[in-house]
């Protein structure tokens, strides 16, 4: 059986505006009388079915040495890192790895187009009675690949004798989430007061 003597891709860094592909060539050593097929390993900080899309082998035809597939990323609207791709060709019946510490492999990087999202108030009045607690939730437009930090400031006639909140700011949002709150509790001080 041939060795599999490489599998590059053509290109190290795509940005991912306007899904571009990127094609990776598996290579025999000679060309069989029969169809290859090699699997591929795909790994990578990537995910696939949301940063890109592809297939899982290469097919080389019969007498021939080399077979392609093309690996379509996604312009998706997500502000996140820069992340990887990387396939490595997996055992074959009809071919070998010589070196199988060192399998043949390709590797690109993915480039973010995407702007931070944008961050909103889920309400931006209410009214809470004394003693009691309310949420208050931030949304964010689209996820991040980042933790979005929100800082936040609090003002008006009440005083901090009149409340407490859960965290003093800012708000932090971890990676992967759209939503974020903080907790406003109304001190009970049996005292009457305006609003």
């Amino acid at each position: 059986s041939p060795a599999i003597t490489s599998l590059p891709a053509n290109a190290a860094s795509v940005s991912e505006t306007g899904g571009p592909s990127v094609t990776l060539t598996a290579t025999l050593a000679f060309a069989r009388g029969s169809s290859t097929v090699i699997p591929l390993v795909l790994s990578g900080t990537a995910t696939r079915g949301k940063d890109y899309n592809a297939g899982t082998s290469i097919t080389i035809p019969a007498g021939a040495t080399q077979g392609s597939t093309v690996v379509q990323v996604i312009d998706d609207t997500n502000d996140e890192p820069d992340e990887t791709v990387v396939a490595t060709a997996g055992k074959s019946t009809g071919a070998v790895i010589a070196d199988a510490q060192h399998p043949p492999s390709a590797s690109f990087t993915i480039t973010d187009n995407d702007n931070a999202p944008t961050v909103t108030f889920v309400a931006t009045t209410a009214t809470i009675a004394e003693g009691q607690s309310r949420a208050i939730g931030v949304q964010l437009s689209a996820y991040s690949g980042f933790p979005v930090t929100v800082p936040f400031t609090v003002s008006g006639s009440a005083n901090s004798s009149d409340y407490t909140l859960s965290t003093a700011g800012p708000l932090t949002i971890p990676p992967g989430s759209t939503t974020g709150s903080f907790t406003v509790r109304i001190t009970n001080d049996g005292v009457s007061e305006p609003q």
